[in-house]
């Protein structure tokens, strides 16, 4: 079960971190436009923009760590993948 719930954790971070860019499109054509580097403070919506982006690979992380577990037949906890 791991294995599978490594794999949607990993599709989902992907679909997460595109769907982050395409739907905060604005925002971050504003923080390339403005140079990246302090380009995202006194902005909500660059904020929110890239900390969506930032959730990403923290998700993809998991999911990894997830599939690592279940080739060395590792047990996570529970609340890591949501599996039983």
């Amino acid at each position: 079960m791991l294995r599978v719930s490594g794999y949607w954790l990993i599709v989902i971070s992907v679909i997460h971190g595109l769907g982050d860019i395409v739907y905060y499109f604005e925002p971050w054509s504003d923080i390339v436009h403005h140079g990246i580097f302090n380009a995202v403070d006194p902005h909500f919506d660059r904020g929110t923009a890239f900390w969506m982006f930032m959730l990403s690979p923290l998700i993809f992380a998991l999911g990894q760590l997830c599939w690592w577990a279940q080739e060395h037949n590792i047990r996570l906890p529970v609340f890591l993948a949501g599996t039983y």
